[in-house]
C-alpha cells in the first residue's frame, strides 16, 4: 500500500516523511490462511498465526504507531466495531502476488522508481522479506524457492 505522506505529529513539520510503503503478507495453504504479517517500519514483528478475520479476509488497520509514524497492525475490537474511514467499513483489497501484478508495465513502473528503503520490496529483497514475515510460523515454507 502506498501513502503519499506519513506524519508523526499532525499539522507539524516534525517527525514524518514522504512516500510511505507498507504491506501485508498473507500466507495460505490451500484455501486456508495460516499466517498474516503486517509490515511496520520495514519489519514484521506483529506477524501471527492468530488474527481477526471477516470470513476469509484478515482485518488490519493502518494506524499511528505510538509516538512514531504509521504502520499496519491487526484490528482490535474497537477498530472492528468502528472502522475509521468515510464509508465506515473495512476495505477489502484484492491480493497481488509477486508474480501476478495487474500488469508488467505497472510492476516495472513501481520497481524502477522506488529504489532504497522507502519503496516496495525489490526482487533482491523479496525472499528476505518473506523469510522475516513467515518467521517460524509457516511449516515447510522456503521463501527462496519458486514453485
Amino acid at each position: 500500500y502506498y501513502f503519499e505522506k506519513d506524519q508523526a505529529v499532525g499539522g507539524s513539520f516534525l517527525g514524518g516523511h514522504k512516500h510511505d510503503w507498507e504491506n501485508i503478507v498473507v500466507f495460505a495453504q490451500g484455501d486456508n490462511i495460516v499466517r498474516v504479517a503486517p509490515s511496520c517500519h520495514g519489519k514484521y514483528d506483529g506477524a501471527s498465526n492468530q488474527f481477526p478475520a471477516d470470513g476469509t479476509s484478515p482485518q488490519l488497520v493502518y494506524h499511528k504507531d505510538g509516538a512514531g509514524t504509521h504502520c499496519f497492525r491487526f484490528a482490535n475490537d474497537d477498530d472492528i466495531a468502528n472502522p475509521e474511514n468515510p464509508r465506515g467499513e473495512f476495505f477489502k483489497a484484492a491480493l497481488v502476488g509477486w508474480d501476478n501484478w495487474p500488469s508488467g508495465e505497472l510492476k516495472d513502473k513501481m520497481l524502477n522508481n522506488w529504489k532504497g528503503g522507502v519503496g516496495p520490496k525489490l526482487d533482491d529483497e523479496f525472499g528476505d522479506s518473506l523469510k522475516a514475515a513467515a518467521g517460524d510460523g509457516v511449516n515447510g515454507f522456503d521463501p527462496f524457492k519458486d514453485e
